[in-house]
């Protein structure tokens, strides 16, 4: 998959345990994804985790792992994600993430698993987030109405891991069929800083800027920049930008 633009992330839980998220941004990681809930359950690292990565300058992205089998139930572990994670929404500039891969949902077939993904992302869109579905490449071939998800705005984190540790060279993204923009490419990896082995990605949309202006458009805070444009076109001097 080839895009002007590429930025480097990981995903974690509380299975990576204590991390050092300094050395996390030092080693080249620009954003991660984060374990927030669990069906009816928080992550026992969530807090620890979010809260490095925002000391740590991290662009951050949350996700939920689900493993309900009817929308209702969705709404329900919808319900207590957000507000796990409503008091870090400011720092929460990265999309937010529904992942069902238990065969028990599989087995509902596309229809009843692609409204599962739908009733998550309408309650994560209606709280003011990006959402975005992670799935295996089996899943998109089988059991999701990708159609759908597109047609409400939901964008795909693809599972594709290859056999590789980190970084530098990344491997070539073959994952054509999907349409994607994000990539889990290692479930492998070795960063500097997490003691555990790592899921590795990459994402080729800048959500970090979208989601700032998202913020500023919801609070009434503008730019200098466009501050000065809006001066200077009602006539109150003009501004020169070094």
């Amino acid at each position: 998959m080839s895009e002007e633009k590429l930025f480097l992330g990981i995903d974690v839980s509380e299975f990576q345990g204590e991390i050092d998220w300094a050395a996390v941004a030092k080693s080249g990681v620009q954003f991660v994804m984060i374990r927030a809930t669990h069906g009816q359950k928080i992550d026992a690292m969530f807090q620890k985790h979010i809260e490095g990565a925002i000391e740590a300058g991290l662009e951050i992205g949350v996700y939920h792992c689900s493993y309900a089998k009817t929308p209702e139930d969705v709404e329900k572990d919808a319900e207590l994600f957000l507000d796990t994670i409503e008091p870090y929404r400011k720092y929460i500039t990265y999309p937010v993430a529904f992942d069902a891969e238990q065969e028990s949902q599989f087995r509902l077939g596309k229809e009843a698993v692609t409204n599962l993904i739908l009733a998550f992302c309408r309650a994560v869109v209606a709280a003011g987030y990006e959402p975005v579905n992670y799935s295996n490449c089996n899943w998109l071939n089988n059991v999701i109405d990708k159609e759908a998800l597109e047609e409400e705005g939901i964008d795909t984190w693809v599972s594709w891991p290859r056999a590789v540790r980190g970084f530098d060279p990344l491997p070539e993204d073959k994952v054509t069929k999907h349409p994607h923009t994000m990539w889990q490419f290692s479930c492998i990896g070795l960063v500097s800083g997490v003691q555990q082995n790592v899921d590795l990605d990459v994402c080729y949309v800048d959500y970090a800027a979208a989601a700032k202006q998202r913020y500023n458009d919801r609070n009434g805070v503008i730019s200098l920049r466009d501050l000065i444009a809006e001066l200077t076109s009602r006539g109150i001097g003009t501004i020169v930008l070094e």
